[in-house]
């Protein structure tokens, strides 16, 4: 693979990753707030298993917090990986050397950017839905295909 091709597809992987964390941070925020409820933590008591929890896509906010870590480390590594394959321009720039970018390589950098923007914005016009957290476990322990004992089910209630 060409140097060219490689560094074209390290920073299309960094305006992925970037547009990814910036949307599940975004999703966090304001589309499942802290206090929007958890599967486990705060269940405790009187009432618990009844009390409502959002869901985007059938994932709890403490589900969206770990795929946002994933995006982040994920990030990282190609981030990495961006600045070792550009290191010669970095001194370059450094030095106040420069080169010519060429007009092609814009106009696909603005359709890919306008492309993820828009997959990224998809969560966002999404509904989310809401259940108790005695139905959402119910529902992933017959996902799982876990076989619990009634009274064992009965005890994590």
């Amino acid at each position: 693979m060409k140097r060219v091709h490689l560094n074209a597809l390290i920073d299309a992987a960094a305006l992925v990753g970037f547009m990814c964390l910036a949307s599940t941070g975004l999703i966090l925020r304001f589309q499942l707030p802290p206090g929007s409820g958890e599967l486990v933590g705060r269940g405790q008591g009187r009432g618990a298993a009844h009390r409502l929890i959002e869901l985007l896509w059938g994932l709890t906010r403490h589900e969206w917090g770990d795929v946002h870590y994933w995006f982040a480390l994920g990030l990282l590594v190609v981030l990495s990986v961006h600045l070792f394959l550009h290191w010669k321009w970095i001194v370059c720039v450094v030095r106040g050397t420069r080169s010519e970018a060429s007009g092609w390589r814009f106009v696909i950098g603005l359709f890919a950017f306008v492309a993820v923007t828009l997959a990224v914005a998809l969560p966002f016009v999404s509904n989310t839905s809401t259940t108790t957290r005695e139905q959402l476990q119910r529902q992933r322990i017959e996902q799982s295909g876990t076989n619990i004992d009634k009274t064992e089910a009965d005890s994590q209630r």
